[in-house]
């Protein structure tokens, strides 16, 4: 069983796991997927997506995105709160409340930044199966939000919870009334009032990695697309510009990485950044990112990391 990010192409297939399903109507589920993909591609949300050989399609699915402090506040209070509901009927009527990637930036370096999962999802399997995606699932959300300080973090669920009740601190009589009943639980976290003894609260509120690098905006943009598996042209229809754009920025990039980390690219030289040699430059940046997934985040390097 395996983690990886979610290629805009996947979304469909993930929107079909939403166990949030009967919040909305059929005909709705569509405009989520356009959600799903007009966040993933403005950088303004991160996925993850559990994946297992037996089957052709995810098996576990979840996208959380950034909202600013008053309504993340609300969320925290009023426990009964449909956040996925909330968070799509206000883009459905054009008052989106997820933060750009500036305002993402700005938060990252103050207070931290305030994390609600918009829609999550699970395919019919086994407990067993069932149980080790969920914790997959969790290990891809830390993994993809490496970089990212948390102000707050907020999760509805609905149903049987993927993950067991002892890693969300519920009770098994509570987590079998939400089971029958279809009941809703939020599931919140607060810096100011974490209190240390849920494993998932201590991963977020302390797993910070600043990257080493620092990709400006737009190389992060070409750098997300290429680790999905994108070619240069595809990249070029993504992003809306020219081929020559494309290769344009990975010099860019490659400059970047010479400037931040000399020994990375070895004894690879500017006249060496197209062609063969190019290929080679770009995989080696590639792998690096895949192991530094700080880089990807937009961060203000000058902030200070608060404990």
């Amino acid at each position: 069983m395996q983690f990886r990010r979610t290629r805009c192409a996947d979304i469909a297939a993930c929107v079909a796991l939403i166990d949030e399903r009967f919040l909305y109507a059929d005909e709705e589920l569509r405009e989520v997927e356009r959600l799903c993909l007009e966040l993933l591609r403005a950088g303004t949300a991160y996925s993850s997506v559990v994946t297992d050989e037996r089957f052709s399609s995810p098996v576990a699915f979840g996208i959380a995105g950034f909202v600013d402090d008053e309504l993340a506040d609300g969320y925290q209070r009023f426990q009964r709160s449909s956040i996925s509901r909330d968070l799509f009927d206000r883009w459905r009527d054009g008052r989106s409340a997820f933060l750009s990637e500036r305002d993402i930036a700005r938060a990252n370096a103050g207070p931290g930044v305030n994390c609600v999962v918009i829609a999550a999802g699970w395919k019919p399997t086994d407990v067993e199966t069932r149980e080790l995606a969920s914790m997959k699932l969790t290990e891809g959300f830390m993994d993809v939000h490496l970089g990212i300080r948390f102000r707050s973090f907020a999760h509805q669920l609905f149903g049987e919870p993927p993950l067991t009740p002892k890693a969300l601190g519920v009770s098994e009589v509570r987590s079998e009334e939400i089971r029958l009943a279809r009941e809703s639980m939020l599931i919140t976290a607060h810096r100011d009032s974490y209190a240390g003894e849920n494993f998932l609260a201590t991963q977020l509120f302390t797993k910070v990695e600043a990257p080493k690098i620092g990709f400006d905006a737009r190389s992060r943009e070409v750098l997300k697309f290429a680790m999905d598996g994108l070619s240069d042209d595809e990249i070029a229809d993504e992003v809306g510009i020219t081929l020559q754009g494309v290769k344009k920025r990975w010099r860019q990039i490659f400059a970047i990485v010479r400037a931040a980390s000399p020994t990375l690219l070895g004894e690879r030289s500017i006249a060496d950044d197209d062609g063969k040699r190019g290929a080679e430059s770009r995989s080696v940046v590639l792998q690096y990112v895949r192991s530094n997934r700080a880089e990807l985040h937009p961060y203000d390097f000058g902030a200070t990391l608060l404990a």
